[in-house]
Protein backbone atom coordinates (compact mmCIF):
# COMPACT_ATOMS: atom_id res chain seq x y z
CA UNK A 1 0.00 0.00 0.00
CA UNK A 2 1.42 3.64 -0.73
CA UNK A 3 0.65 6.43 1.52
CA UNK A 4 0.82 10.15 -0.09
CA UNK A 5 2.28 13.04 1.67
CA UNK A 6 0.77 16.59 1.26
CA UNK A 7 2.37 19.38 2.71
CA UNK A 8 1.16 23.10 1.73
CA UNK A 9 1.75 22.71 -2.16
CA UNK A 10 4.59 19.58 -2.22
CA UNK A 11 3.50 15.54 -2.47
CA UNK A 12 5.86 12.53 -1.37
CA UNK A 13 4.95 8.67 -1.72
CA UNK A 14 6.35 6.51 1.15
CA UNK A 15 8.03 3.64 -1.00
CA UNK A 16 9.34 2.04 1.90
CA UNK A 17 9.11 1.94 5.93
CA UNK A 18 11.50 0.04 8.44
CA UNK A 19 11.29 -0.17 12.44
CA UNK A 20 11.83 3.69 13.42
CA UNK A 21 11.99 5.94 9.64
CA UNK A 22 10.37 5.52 6.14
CA UNK A 23 12.01 6.57 2.69
CA UNK A 24 9.83 9.27 0.84
CA UNK A 25 10.05 9.90 -2.91
CA UNK A 26 9.18 13.78 -3.80
CA UNK A 27 7.65 15.63 -7.24
CA UNK A 28 11.68 16.23 -7.45
CA UNK A 29 11.81 12.62 -7.92
CA UNK A 30 14.50 12.74 -4.66
CA UNK A 31 14.72 9.76 -1.72
CA UNK A 32 14.04 11.38 1.99
CA UNK A 33 14.67 9.77 4.84
CA UNK A 34 12.65 10.54 8.29
CA UNK A 35 11.25 9.60 11.54
CA UNK A 36 7.55 7.12 11.37
CA UNK A 37 6.56 9.74 14.45
CA UNK A 38 6.94 12.85 11.81
CA UNK A 39 3.84 11.64 9.54
CA UNK A 40 0.66 12.45 10.36
CA UNK A 41 -2.19 12.93 8.58
CA UNK A 42 -2.70 11.45 4.69
CA UNK A 43 -5.00 12.20 2.06
CA UNK A 44 -6.28 10.85 -0.83
CA UNK A 45 -8.07 12.02 -3.62
CA UNK A 46 -9.70 9.12 -5.90
CA UNK A 47 -11.17 11.46 -8.29
CA UNK A 48 -7.55 13.36 -9.53
CA UNK A 49 -7.33 13.43 -13.36
CA UNK A 50 -4.15 15.31 -15.69
CA UNK A 51 -4.03 15.58 -19.19
CA UNK A 52 -0.96 15.00 -21.28
CA UNK A 53 0.60 16.97 -24.36
CA UNK A 54 -1.97 14.97 -26.69
CA UNK A 55 -4.58 16.09 -24.21
CA UNK A 56 -4.97 11.99 -23.57
CA UNK A 57 -6.88 11.75 -20.34
CA UNK A 58 -4.54 10.46 -17.27
CA UNK A 59 -6.48 8.49 -13.95
CA UNK A 60 -5.40 6.80 -11.05
CA UNK A 61 -5.41 3.13 -11.87
CA UNK A 62 -4.38 3.66 -15.85
CA UNK A 63 -1.26 1.79 -17.23
CA UNK A 64 1.03 2.84 -19.14
CA UNK A 65 3.90 1.38 -20.93
CA UNK A 66 6.21 1.87 -18.01
CA UNK A 67 3.71 0.48 -15.36
CA UNK A 68 0.50 1.61 -13.37
CA UNK A 69 -0.46 5.24 -12.44
CA UNK A 70 -0.79 5.35 -8.63
CA UNK A 71 -0.92 8.78 -7.76
CA UNK A 72 -1.53 12.40 -10.20
CA UNK A 73 -1.05 15.49 -8.34
CA UNK A 74 -0.79 18.48 -10.27
CA UNK A 75 0.93 17.39 -13.20
CA UNK A 76 2.90 14.94 -11.31
CA UNK A 77 2.56 11.44 -11.86
CA UNK A 78 3.79 8.66 -9.78
CA UNK A 79 3.94 5.69 -11.58
CA UNK A 80 4.89 1.91 -10.64
CA UNK A 81 6.47 -0.87 -12.36
CA UNK A 82 7.36 -3.94 -11.55
CA UNK A 83 10.92 -4.57 -13.22
CA UNK A 84 12.30 -1.13 -11.53
CA UNK A 85 14.11 -2.26 -7.92
CA UNK A 86 14.86 1.48 -7.11
CA UNK A 87 12.55 3.55 -5.11
CA UNK A 88 10.23 0.35 -4.20
CA UNK A 89 9.05 0.36 -8.20
CA UNK A 90 7.60 4.33 -7.91
CA UNK A 91 9.24 7.33 -10.41
CA UNK A 92 7.87 10.44 -10.83
CA UNK A 93 6.87 11.97 -14.60
CA UNK A 94 5.62 15.40 -15.66
CA UNK A 95 2.13 14.42 -17.21
CA UNK A 96 3.06 17.41 -20.00
CA UNK A 97 6.04 15.45 -21.49
CA UNK A 98 7.22 15.84 -25.05
CA UNK A 99 5.56 12.47 -26.05
CA UNK A 100 1.97 11.47 -24.47
CA UNK A 101 2.08 8.65 -22.21
CA UNK A 102 -0.16 6.07 -24.09
CA UNK A 103 -2.26 4.85 -21.08
CA UNK A 104 -5.02 2.44 -20.70
CA UNK A 105 -8.58 2.74 -18.85
CA UNK A 106 -8.42 -0.10 -15.92
CA UNK A 107 -12.68 -0.17 -16.87
CA UNK A 108 -14.78 1.31 -19.49
CA UNK A 109 -16.30 5.44 -18.25
CA UNK A 110 -19.71 4.18 -19.04
CA UNK A 111 -21.13 1.46 -20.12
CA UNK A 112 -23.54 1.72 -22.99
CA UNK A 113 -26.77 -0.66 -23.52
CA UNK A 114 -29.02 -0.19 -27.00
CA UNK A 115 -31.00 2.26 -27.18
CA UNK A 116 -34.92 0.52 -27.28
CA UNK A 117 -36.41 3.55 -29.72
CA UNK A 118 -33.86 2.83 -32.58
CA UNK A 119 -34.84 0.58 -35.24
Amino acid sequence: MFIFLYRADKVRVVIRIEKERLHRLNMDGKVQVLRIQSVTKRKINRNAAAIDSQNNNLNVGDMSRQGQIKHLYRHFVFIFCHTLTENGGIFVLSSIPSNPINTVPMSPLRITSPSPHTS
